[in-house]
């Protein structure tokens, strides 16, 4: 124990001989505690005049400060002791010091009734009009906690009757508040104002009433309160005692005429005491003429509010009285939607009882059940189903009872539901089951009990999720377990080609991409717009996924991710750059095969991008792989260019020290020239190889990675633009990786005088199906291959036409049919696959003037016209036209035959196209392509040929 605190311990005892023999020995007097008192804050505190007459000779400080800001004054007026405020005042004392909160030393007495202290410091010039920080003033004090001597004094001395808080108080409010009724009869014989108003509009009576202050009640009223005063928000003095359930002062302001039917933003008294269960109350409002049917604002009569906080007795009252058991709010809830919501069993069974609809709707088509159920209220969910609830009602939006118990991890009520009919498998308007919904929320329990009652687990909504979908992507491993071992497909994408793995990563979930990893979900799985679940990681920058995948899978999949992106997608490393991976990430990537000499379709660099980002590190790290400083962006910007950029030298500097100040210099000096023929600066080897009605075929070898690829210039013609066909170039370009469809890289646009020439660069085949018959003539023709063409178009006429949007493919003409000898799906070994290619998709629009319908744009309008080539019976499209019919193979054969094509007798058409078209979609959308077995012999048809293959 240290001498200041033994010092504390003496004075706050009141030991004067301890006190002297520690300040002989040399302890300090002015000594502070861990609250910042000295011993003269203690014995002030506890009133110990012969100890602080000690302190006060010995020097100590009269007017040190606590960490509150209270002085030794300040305590001694608190409790009272006027011997020990003499004494300090004698010595200096701050008559008017303020604590942090801006109490003054007569605050404080004021606040504890002393009046002799008060006295004491009025006489030696207190201010009686300080304000604390909120504006109370001694009196108000005084009046708040009933001090009746202490306030008579105040007012004596002239203090401000009606003085204000900052909140609007006079000392009658506080008075009024605290049912005070000889100091409020003090304020008002004074003039204190019976009506003063606070801020939010309360007047004395309001505060007396909220509280049950009859008496202080009846005495405001006497001196001419408003009954029927409003607050800012409506709120009457009668709002305010029904509120709380004061039935005293209710009767009182009753008798003096009060408005029952005042209303607060539509809100009663009636409402006020149904809602908090005030029977006796509500029961005295009604006798005098409640309207038991009025509404709020929102629509609530008493008996929603009643019934929504479950008061049974209350709900009676009103419902004896003529309540409408089946009123609706604004929002459609009737008061068995609230009591449902809420799980007050009681009070459901007596609206029930009283003619409650069980199936009523909200706006929204929510039944009561759907309320009980989403909460989690078992016993009220029972009770609904046994009045005859409908256990499949759906809301507007498709939720079943069932979807809401599900999504909130209900078990017990969704058991009941299923036990009772629920439909396990009924989906929303977008799609979702119940399976999905517990499945995304992660509640194990409920998911296990919805896959025993039936759910399907391949069940996909609208946009393709599945149930595992959704939980990989929320990271929820105990139901991607749960639905693993019950047998859900792993690998089932949606339509923009994602798989739960995708999901997982693209979320950072690694937990659930090992557990994924580890039932072997494919890695290499590619989603339309060419991201791969290693991307998606790089993409979220989830390095610890990431550093999973690659030690997992080695370089394959590194390779494998950097080889499929496509369009505007940026190369993996570089888009891992963007996402700011740290060097060791980049260095994993690079050292399992990702490419460090990539560039983005605006031609910049993996070092264009560390300078954009001024990374040093990374900028390093690149430097070392060997990636040239003179490349050129779209803008004409090299590396260092941006680098210069950096208001921070520091980073240039650095940049300045890794190059050495000449090549830094040439460089900085470069020339900055825009690209103006990109075909002939991207690439090189470039020769045509064919042309058309849209433009001339180019092949070349891209600068950047130095692999080929198909480039077409597309130019303005008299019956289209550029701008016409933007429609197919975007679709082509965002849509991805059927391996029948001619994949489209990226484009870019140019002037060329007086037209804007606009490029795209496709994926370079190896020939197309018109050489193809032209070098096998019909007789030669292997027909299984023939039919595995057919096949490969049918699927890759299948995947076209399964996205929405009115587009169809109607130029299928043989030099738009290109080969390419490549993998598809694991065929093992690699065959030639038939690739739909070309400006082949067209916008079906209707005549205004004649009615016809017509493309309105498409290389193959002319052929096709009202009666388009054949294509896929049974293929939905948004399409004015009805191609869900089967079309007049043969008809449409003879127009143009080919006498070179394979051949199949008339009365075989049927069967040949049964053998081929009726193919069943792979699980994720993806189609099924594996070949069908022949429909006839090999032998060579005696009748005459028509065409299977589309003309060229």
């Amino acid at each position: 124990m240290t001498t200041e605190t033994t010092l504390h311990v003496a004075c706050q005892d009141g030991n004067l001989p301890n006190a002297l023999n520690l300040l002989i020995e040399g302890a300090e007097v002015n000594g502070i505690d861990q609250q910042r008192w000295t011993p003269l804050h203690v014995s002030s505190y506890f009133g110990h005049y012969d100890v602080c007459s000690l302190l006060v000779n010995s020097r100590a400080d009269v007017n040190a400060i606590t960490e509150e800001g209270s002085t030794p004054l300040h305590l001694s007026s608190q409790n009272g002791h006027k011997d020990v405020c003499a004494l300090l005042l004698e010595r200096g004392a701050d008559l008017n010091a303020t604590t942090k909160k801006g109490f003054t030393p007569l605050h404080l007495s004021s606040q504890e009734g002393h009046k002799d202290v008060s006295a004491l410091l009025l006489e030696r010039g207190a201010d009686l009009n300080a304000t604390t920080e909120e504006g109370f003033t001694p009196l108000h004090l005084s009046s708040l906690n009933g001090h009746l001597d202490v306030s008579a004094l105040y007012l004596e001395r002239g203090a401000d009757l009606n003085a204000t808080t900052q909140t609007g108080f006079t000392p009658l409010h506080l008075s009024s508040q605290n049912g005070h009724k000889d100091v409020s009869a003090l304020l008002l014989q004074r003039g204190a104002d019976v009506n003063a108003t606070t801020e939010e509009g309360a007047t004395p009576l309001h505060c007396s009433s909220q509280n049950g202050h009859e008496d202080v009640s009846a005495l405001l009223l006497e001196r001419g309160a408003d009954l029927n005063a409003t607050t800012q928000e409506g709120s009457t003095p009668l709002h305010f005692t029904c509120l709380n359930g004061h039935r005293e002062v209710c009767a009182l302001l009753l008798e003096r005429s009060a408005d029952v039917n005042a209303a607060e933003e539509g809100a009663t008294p009636l409402h006020l005491s149904s809602q908090n269960g005030h029977e006796d109350v509500s029961a005295l409002l009604l006798e005098r003429g409640a309207d038991v049917n009025a509404t709020t604002e929102e629509g609530n009569t008493p008996l929603h509010l009643s019934s929504q906080n479950g008061h049974k007795d209350v709900s009676a009252l009103l419902l004896e009285r003529g309540a409408d058991v089946n009123a609706t709010m604004e929002k459609g809830y009737t008061p068995l939607h609230l009591s449902s919501q809420n799980g007050h069993e009681d009070v459901s069974a007596l609206l029930l009882e009283r003619g409650a609809d069980v199936n009523a709707t909200t706006e929204e088509g929510a039944t009561p059940l759907h309320c009980s159920s989403q909460d989690g209220h078992e016993d009220v969910s029972a009770l609904l189903l046994e009045r005859g609830a409908d256990v499949n009602a759906t809301t507007e939006e498709g939720y079943t009872p069932l979807h809401l118990s599900s999504q909130n991890g209900h078990e017990d009520v969704s058991a009941l539901l299923l036990e009772r009919g629920a439909d396990v498998n009924a989906t929303t308007e977008e799609g979702y089951t119940p399976l999905h919904l517990s499945s995304l929320k992660g509640h194990k329990d409920v998911s296990a009990l919805l896959i025993e009652g039936g759910a399907n687990m391949c069940a996909t909504t609208c946009d393709g999720r599945s149930p595992l979908s959704m939980c990989s992507s929320s990271g929820h491993k105990e139901v991607v377990d749960l639905l693993l071992c019950r047998g859900a497909e792993i690998d089932r994408a949606n339509e923009s080609g994602f798989t739960a793995i995708h999901w997982a990563c693209q979320e950072g979930h690694l937990d659930v991409v090992k557990a994924l990893a580890d039932r072997n979900a494919r890695i290499d799985t590619v989603a339309l717009n060419g991201v791969t679940p290693l991307y998606s990681a790089c993409n979220s920058g989830r390095w610890d996924v990431v550093e999973f995948l690659i030690e997992r899978y080695g370089p394959a999949v590194v390779k494998h991710t950097s080889r499929q992106l496509r369009n505007d997608i940026y190369p993996l490393i570089c888009n891992t750059i963007l996402n700011g991976a740290p060097v060791a990430i980049l260095d994993l990537l690079v050292f399992n095969g990702a490419s460090v000499h990539d560039t983005d379709c605006d031609g910049r660099s993996l070092l264009h991008w560390a300078c954009v980002f001024g990374s040093f590190d990374t900028v390093e790290f690149i430097h070392s792989k060997g990636v040239r400083w003179d490349v050129r962006d779209k803008n004409g910007w090299n590396p260092v260019h941006y680098a210069a950029e950096w208001v921070d030298t520091d980073f240039e500097d650095k940049i300045q020290g890794l190059l050495g100040a000449e090549m830094f210099s040439r460089l900085e000096q470069m020339e900055v020239t825009p690209w103006l023929n990109r075909l002939d600066s991207d690439f090189e080897d470039v020769a045509q190889v064919g042309s058309g009605s849209y433009g001339q075929v180019f092949r070349g070898r891209w600068k950047r990675n130095n692999e080929w690829y198909a480039i077409k210039r597309l130019e303005p013609k008299k019956r289209f633009t550029v701008e016409n066909i933007e429609q197919e170039i975007d679709w082509l370009a965002s849509r991805a990786f059927s391996p029948f469809i001619t994949l489209c890289f990226w484009r870019w646009s140019e002037k060329h005088g007086d037209s804007n020439i606009t490029f795209l660069v496709m994926e370079l085949c190896d020939s197309d199906l018109y050489h193809w018959m032209e070098a096998n003539p019909c007789g030669n023709r292997d027909r299984r291959e023939v039919l595995q063409y057919i096949s490969d178009i049918a699927a890759g006429l299948r995947f076209l036409h399964s996205y929405d949007g009115g587009l169809i493919h109607r130029d299928l003409a043989a030099r738009n049919i290109l080969l390419k000898h490549n993998v598809v799906l694991g065929s093992d070994p690699p065959r030639t696959v038939a690739k739909i290619s070309d400006l082949g998709l067209a916008s079906d629009k209707t005549s205004a003037a004649t009615g016809e319908q017509f493309p309105l744009h498409s290389s193959g309008w002319r052929w096709g016209g009202p009666f388009p080539p054949p294509e896929l019976p049974s293929v939905p499209t948004s399409s004015p036209l009805n191609y869900n019919e089967s079309i007049d193979v043969y008809n449409a054969g003879k127009r143009r035959t080919d006498p070179r094509a394979v051949g199949i007798p008339k009365e075989q058409t049927p069967k040949g196209y049964a053998a081929i078209f009726p193919l069943p979609p792979r699980p994720g959308g993806s189609v099924c392509h594996t070949l069908p077995p022949p429909a006839q012999s090999d032998s060579a048809p005696s009748q005459s040929p028509i065409s299977l293959l589309l003309y060229p």
